[in-house]
């Protein structure tokens, strides 16, 4: 999806909307509807009412509409377990770099690439606006097809929600051959002097290696220092043994979505602090499961309803 060279993502080459955004959605809006974290994603319900979301996403927004938190749960347990663990914490690891680097440095511009139906510069503007403050700069980098669909789903939300808006946002369709990353990003505004936060959610599972290398060497060129890197990653032995980890019904459901996963790094800390460091990015943290579900506990102050994904890692990297 993102590298240097031809198109490698099956999404990319069929020119389709991602259905796995709008599954993420759907899990992002049952969270809320869990917690009520004021923090967290409480426009999710809001983007799913595009034509290409999933009957799994469609089925869980009408239960969440009648209240069946119960079933909701059940369907997740059933679809894609430990998602609503792994989907909160997704989402409040970048949020969480972005809220404190604009806290510390205003300036900083934060690139989401492969945005999908994320909301979080709309969020996070609406709040800085509120307090008096400046929103940030926020570049949603995503193919063409999934972008458009986000577009017409913000659009509608900007009309009917006071004190939302899309202003400071620069929406750059890129079909991410070799440069065009840099190019489409320049073209937006983007400035290679500012400190950036990258957030590369849900991404690269779906690269060669040598697609993440590429775009990995690309963003560090083009950041400043200061800037860092998120990401989430799939191990290297969920993919050998995925019943042991749990990750089976996930990988078969995105599998049949035609987005196949593949790329990953292997459990614990060194491996991947490794294939950083030879990129010239600093580690900075991970995130285990077990992380994961103290996060959701701390800051939502709800029980966890699952053990989260023992198949997939967070990570922030210096770059």
């Amino acid at each position: 999806m993102y590298g240097s060279g031809a198109v490698t993502s099956t999404l990319a080459a069929q020119q389709k909307v991602s259905l796995t955004a709008y599954d993420c959605a759907a899990a992002r809006a049952a969270v809320f509807a869990f917690t009520n974290c004021e923090s967290f994603d409480y426009l999710a319900a809001d983007m799913l009412r595009g034509g290409s979301a999933s009957f799994k996403a469609r089925l869980g927004l009408g239960f969440l509409n009648l209240g069946a938190h119960g079933l909701v749960r059940r369907l997740i347990a059933r679809t894609s377990p430990g998602s609503d663990v792994f989907m909160y914490a997704r989402t409040a690891v970048p949020d969480g770099l972005i809220r404190h680097a604009l806290e510390t440095r205003p300036e900083t511009q934060t690139v989401i690439l492969g945005a999908g139906l994320d909301t979080s510069g709309l969020r996070i503007g609406a709040e800085r606006r509120k307090a008096g403050q400046d929103p940030g700069q926020f570049f949603e980098v995503d193919l063409p097809t999934t972008q458009a669909e986000k577009r017409r789903q913000v659009a509608r939300l900007v009309a009917a929600r006071r004190g939302l808006s899309d202003d400071h946002i620069s929406y750059v369709p890129c079909s991410f051959g070799e440069n065009e990353l840099r190019e489409a990003l320049q073209g937006a505004g983007f400035d290679e002097g500012l400190p950036t936060i990258w957030v590369w959610s849900g991404v690269v599972h779906y690269l060669t290696e040598a697609a993440v290398r590429a775009t990995v060497t690309e963003m560090k060129e083009l950041s400043a220092r200061g800037s860092k890197l998120f990401f989430d990653f799939i191990l290297l032995e969920a993919y050998a043994r995925p019943d042991d980890f749990g990750f089976a019904k996930t990988k078969a459901r995105f599998d049949g979505f035609g987005e196949v996963m593949s790329f990953g790094f292997r459990q614990g800390t060194e491996h991947i602090q490794q294939w950083l460091e030879q990129q010239g990015l600093a580690f900075v943290r991970s995130y285990t499961h077990h992380d994961m579900v103290a996060l959701y506990e701390e800051q939502t102050k709800c029980r966890a309803p699952s053990k989260g994904t023992p198949w997939s890692n967070l990570c922030i990297a210096e770059l």
